[in-house]
């Protein structure tokens, strides 16, 4: 992925050391350079963001009371959800980690406070000893 990159670099630098005849050559593939470097600066940001966001549902008994989330992110154990609320309530929510099988392999609680049309960042500290790696989604629920 970097090789392509580095030869063309070394293409502007010989066609820049030929001389002035070629010059819109080197300003051409100049300016390739920078698009591409451009590009795998963009993607590099975008992979790291990806690779931080996981999936995250609330259960059918929430989401019928208006309460949402629309995104979590995680950071080694810790992770955080963001929650969404039509209506105003108190909730003890608790967050289940899940792998690709479903099967669940950590959980965190939280209590939660939304005013009407309220949302907010939830945080939440798994266990350490969980491989966040092999989280494929969190399920928020509320506590019975």
């Amino acid at each position: 992925m970097l090789h392509r990159p580095i030869g063309v670099v070394l293409a502007v630098l010989v066609l820049a050391a030929c001389g002035k005849k070629d010059e819109s050559l080197a300003k051409k593939a100049g300016a390739k350079v920078g698009e591409t470097l451009t590009d795998i600066a963009h993607g590099m940001d975008a992979g790291i963001d990806r690779s931080r966001a996981v999936p995250v549902e609330v259960s059918g008994d929430l989401a019928g009371r208006g309460v949402g989330a629309t995104v979590s992110k995680r950071d080694g154990a810790a992770v955080s959800v963001y929650l969404t609320s039509r209506d105003a309530m108190d909730l003890q929510v608790v967050v289940k980690a899940l792998d690709r099988g479903e099967a669940e392999i950590g959980r965190a609680k939280a209590a939660v406070t939304f005013t009407r049309d309220d949302a907010k960042y939830v945080n939440l500290e798994f266990p350490r000893e969980m491989d966040a790696s092999l989280v494929a989604k969190y399920v928020v629920d509320e506590t019975k």
